[in-house]
C-alpha cells in the first residue's frame, strides 16, 4: 500500500454510486423551468452501482452523503431529445437544494442543426461535505416555442445516456 508523508493510506477502497436512465420513457422539462432530474427506482432508471448507500428510494432524486466521508466528486450527464426549435439546454449541480461555492460551472449547450441529441455533462472538483449533505442534478431548457423538452434514456448515438454519479472519500 502506498502512503503519503503523513503516513496515511494513499489508496483507498472505492465508495460511490451511479444511476443510469435506461428506459424508453422520458422526463419532461418545462420551458425556462429549473427541474431536478428524477432518479426514481422504475424500469427507466437503475443503479449501475451503489457502494456505501448513497441512493435511497425515499428521496430518489438525490445522492445523500453517508457517515464517514469528507469529500465527494460529482458527475452528471443529460441527454435531450432532438428538437430543431430548441434554443439551448443546461445542466447544473445543487448541494442541499441550492447553488454552492466552487461548484462546477453550469454547462450550456446551444442547438445545432446536425440532427444529434444535445448533451450536457459536468464533473466537479472535490467538494467538502458532512454526513447528510445531498446533491441533485438539474436540467433547464429554453425553447423558441415555449414547449417542453424531454430528457431521454439513450440518444441516437450509441451508448450515450443520461446519468448521475458520485464518489466519496475521507481524509
Amino acid at each position: 500500500m502506498l502512503t503519503n508523508i503523513f503516513n496515511k493510506d494513499f489508496i483507498k477502497t472505492f465508495y460511490g454510486a451511479k444511476r443510469n436512465h435506461i428506459g424508453t420513457n422520458t422526463q419532461s422539462i418545462g420551458h425556462t423551468t429549473e427541474t431536478v432530474v428524477t432518479l426514481a427506482n422504475t424500469a427507466n432508471y437503475s443503479n449501475e452501482y451503489d457502494i456505501g448507500g448513497w441512493w435511497n428510494s425515499a428521496n430518489p432524486e438525490r445522492f445523500t452523503v453517508p457517515v464517514g466521508f469528507n469529500y465527494v466528486r460529482i458527475y452528471g450527464q443529460i441527454v435531450w431529445a432532438i428538437d430543431s426549435t430548441l434554443l439551448y439546454t443546461r445542466a447544473s449541480l445543487f448541494k442541499n437544494g441550492a447553488a454552492f461555492a466552487n461548484r462546477p460551472a453550469d454547462i450550456w449547450t446551444f442547438n445545432s442543426t446536425t440532427g444529434t441529441s444535445p448533451v450536457n455533462n459536468l464533473a466537479s472538483a472535490p467538494i467538502p461535505v458532512v454526513a447528510g449533505d445531498y446533491f441533485t442534478l438539474t436540467g433547464f431548457q429554453r425553447h423558441s416555442s415555449s414547449a417542453t423538452l424531454n430528457i431521454v434514456g439513450t440518444s441516437i448515438e450509441v451508448n450515450t445516456r443520461s446519468y448521475f454519479a458520485i464518489e466519496g472519500w475521507s481524509i
